[in-house]
């Protein structure tokens, strides 16, 4: 019976992983095998050769068999070393194969509990109603006609652009959350004053966007921001009243101006002008307009960005 000693040792002793033992299995065969070819092309030599050898250095390597059965053990001898590393090379494959299997399984498994996750975050955060968020959306002037223009494979490439600029910025000064909406942006924030500071972040870096683009072409955005209760969908996008209307903001500039008007502007509700406080002292009301899909008429203003 061992004792506690020999108990510890056996169960501290480590295992070699069984790609490993496999490995030093096959580079011992081989060297095996090119030892014992050489050793059998020396052997066959001096057989048939025998005056190569200096006179009382050796006995001649008779064996007694002849050398036809000297040969056929030889080769059998190869020909096991052959059989041997073709089977240890079996053997790695299949080692191989039941790794990248068991991997495989693990990914499934992982993505299945990421998406588990994901989606059971997407139904708490959908339960989440009421929540206050200021909501700034971001809409790209004349899309329509850039795209026409210049085709949908420029505009996916200065989506990308504009997304490596914008979204950054925003989350910089801390949004909850980027979503696309065709050819503009949604953002959410705790407060107001973050997605003040968040669009005069991205407006900044849209001259160094328009400096790659080509002749003739220059990007402009209009931003409309509104505070009020948000919630999240099944899909993990911002929805509710709030987002509805600072959509509809968007649009006050071209209503008001025409076509193209508003180049790099702000938009705000009275709502996010009373968040703002001191820091919306210099907004400018457009006017009382009515909203699509809102009854009455709703004072907007305009904040110099």
């Amino acid at each position: 019976m061992a004792g506690p000693s020999d108990a510890s040792q056996e169960h501290s002793a480590p295992r070699l992983p069984p790609t490993v033992l496999v490995v030093v299995i096959r580079w011992v065969a081989v060297l095996a095998t090119v030892l014992l070819s050489l050793g059998g092309l020396v052997w066959v030599a001096l057989r048939l050769f025998p005056d190569w050898l200096p006179a009382g250095a050796w006995t001649h390597p008779y064996t007694g068999v002849g050398l036809v059965v000297e040969l056929i053990i030889l080769l059998g001898a190869l020909l096991a070393g052959m059989v041997v590393l073709a089977g240890l090379r079996r053997w790695e494959a299949r080692i191989a194969r039941a790794r990248e299997a068991r991997y495989k399984a693990w990914a499934r498994e992982r993505q299945e509990a990421q998406r588990e996750q994901a989606a059971a975050a997407a139904r708490v955060e959908a339960e989440r109603i009421g929540g206050t968020e200021a909501v700034l959306v971001l809409d790209l002037i004349q899309s329509t006609e850039l795209i026409r223009e210049r085709g949908d494979e420029f505009f996916r490439d200065l989506l990308r652009r504009i997304e490596t600029a914008f979204i950054p910025v925003a989350r910089e000064y801390g949004t909850r959350c980027v979503d696309g909406h065709g050819d503009g942006f949604l953002f959410c924030f705790e407060r107001v004053d973050q997605a003040l500071e968040a669009v005069q972040g991205m407006y900044a870096r849209l001259p160094g966007v328009n400096q790659l683009m080509p002749p003739g072409v220059e990007v402009a955005f209009r931003a409309s921001l509104h505070v009020g209760p948000t919630f999240t969908d099944t899909r993990g996008n911002r929805t509710g009243l709030a987002v509805l209307k600072t959509v509809r903001l968007g649009a006050v500039m071209e209503s008001l101006y025409g076509r193209g008007a508003g180049r790099n502007s702000l938009v705000i509700s009275h709502d996010a002008l009373s968040a703002l406080g001191p820091k919306g002292a210099s907004a400018k009301l457009l006017g009382n307009v009515a909203l699509r899909g809102f009854p009455g008429t709703h004072p907007v203003y305009q904040i110099e960005v």
